[in-house]
């Protein structure tokens, strides 16, 4: 399986253009047009859809470490790389939080 670009994405909106999705070295992830056939795209929506986008690598680890918690897969991992419960709810939260703007 590939594996994703790593590092944290982050919005940037180029005004009256496109809204991009970089990664921590500012290379662009994705690009999301403000028009559709001509038509304007809801600033709204773009927002919403780039901070969806933007938030997928963390969703990922939180959607992974909730694996490991929910299927007691801890007990496998090495001392240092156990999780508690509520590591994995804040991350998760964190990660909603983040997709939702908030």
């Amino acid at each position: 399986m590939a594996q994703h670009t790593q590092g944290k994405w982050e919005i940037k909106e180029i005004e009256g253009d496109c809204t991009l999705i970089l990664n921590s070295n500012g290379y662009c992830i994705a690009s999301l047009p403000c028009l559709s056939f001509g038509k304007k795209i809801p600033q709204e929506i773009t927002q919403a859809n780039a901070r969806l986008i933007a938030s997928a690598p963390e969703l990922l680890e939180a959607c992974k470490m909730v694996d490991i918690i929910l299927n007691n897969k801890n007990v496998t991992l090495p001392k240092d790389k156990r999780i508690t419960k509520q590591q994995a709810m804040d991350l998760l939260s964190q990660a909603i939080a983040k997709a939702e703007g908030k």
